[in-house]
């Protein structure tokens, strides 16, 4: 059985918007970051945020907010 150009191109595009559609029935679709750094689980530090998650996504303003850092 051989799979011709045209029925190819339907399979991917089926399986390409089918996932999509799929994960945002089940909740897991999302187009926006949280911007929420992990925090410390256990420890001295236990449920402060992880300076080690900081992204390069982030902006100062919001390392300030969620790190307590004044900016001055």
């Amino acid at each position: 059985m051989r799979i011709t150009p045209r029925w190819m191109a339907v399979f991917i595009v089926t399986v390409l918007f089918g996932g999509i559609l799929l994960s945002i029935a089940l909740g897991e679709w999302t187009t926006k970051s949280t911007k929420e750094p992990l925090t410390f689980a256990e420890g001295e530090f236990a449920g402060e945020y992880n300076p080690a998650d900081i992204r390069g996504s982030y902006t100062f303003g919001e390392i300030s907010r969620l790190f307590e850092i004044p900016l001055e």
